[in-house]
């Protein structure tokens, strides 16, 4: 299974916006989705005190292609890295997970830094990091 875990704000949007969901990101998310399978697990502020099929059904009303998101990652003192890390020591088992890459405008996300598309704060998601996160998850090479 590959999983893309994601962010929402400067992935989906951009801050000077004033739209959550921007139809071209949500978009170009979608063709990530549909070129690689990938399933979502959400990263972002949003899902804290959500479950996945709210969220699910949050990004679906806005665009998203439904019954994509599988998890939401646990709150650990906003730390990025380490909650990305333990939902994939608790679930990695169950899922069979072969292939991971993160999109978000931030940059704390060691000790998985190397599977990160930093997307700006300022422009969102990219026609361009859809690309390198596709060619992420569709790579030979190990996670």
């Amino acid at each position: 299974m590959r999983i893309l875990f994601l962010d929402i704000d400067g992935v989906l949007n951009h801050e000077e916006g004033s739209i959550y969901f921007e139809d071209e990101k949500v978009r170009i998310l979608n063709k990530i989705l549909t070129t690689t399978d990938a399933n979502l697990v959400v990263t972002s502020t949003w899902r804290l005190g959500a479950t996945p099929e709210e969220m699910d059904e949050v990004l679906s009303s806005k665009g998203v292609l439904p019954g994509r998101v599988i998890g939401v990652t646990p709150y650990l003192d906003d730390q990025r890295g380490r909650e990305i890390q333990e939902w994939l020591e608790t679930w990695t088992p169950r899922y069979q997970i072969e292939k991971i890459v993160i999109l978000d405008d931030r940059n704390d996300l060691a000790p998985l830094d190397g599977a990160l598309v930093r997307t700006s704060k300022t422009i969102g998601l990219t026609e361009q990091d859809a690309n390198l996160a596709i060619q992420f998850l569709n790579s030979t090479q190990p996670i």
